[in-house]
């Protein structure tokens, strides 16, 4: 079973990969489902202590896509960076894997937020 951080090979992280919503600490901050069609074969992941996307942006309605958070409210994020969107849609249909680093820093941005989302904060200091 999966948490709301999702699972991948190295984005488990010990005491932050939760499992009971008594543990989340800003609810209105923590994104429990992303809309993110065919990116993954399974729940969405990100890694926390590296500065690189786990599975790719999901790129669904007009350049963005849909998240709802914990304490029940849903917001969509228009991604800012033009090469996480170019990069999500040319994996339209597929997964890449692990590993791709933006190459903006609007990219940046979004992969922090993300991060920030998913796990409540970043496991490294931002290099942009």
């Amino acid at each position: 079973m999966d948490s709301i951080n999702g699972y991948g090979d190295g984005t488990k992280e010990q005491g932050l990969w939760i499992k009971n919503r008594m543990e989340i600490r800003r609810p209105n901050g923590m994104a429990v489902f992303i809309d993110e069609g065919w990116v993954t074969p399974d729940s969405f992941a990100i890694y926390y202590k590296v500065e690189r996307w786990w599975d790719d942006p999901p790129i669904r309605h007009g350049d963005g896509t849909n998240f709802s958070f914990a304490d029940g409210h849903s917001e969509y994020l228009k991604w800012k960076g033009i090469d996480t969107i170019i990069h999500g849609r040319s994996l339209e249909r597929g997964h890449a894997g692990a590993g791709w680093v933006p190459q903006t820093d609007e990219g940046f941005a979004d992969l922090y937020w993300i991060q920030k989302a998913t796990w409540g904060k970043l496991g490294y200091t931002p290099s942009h």
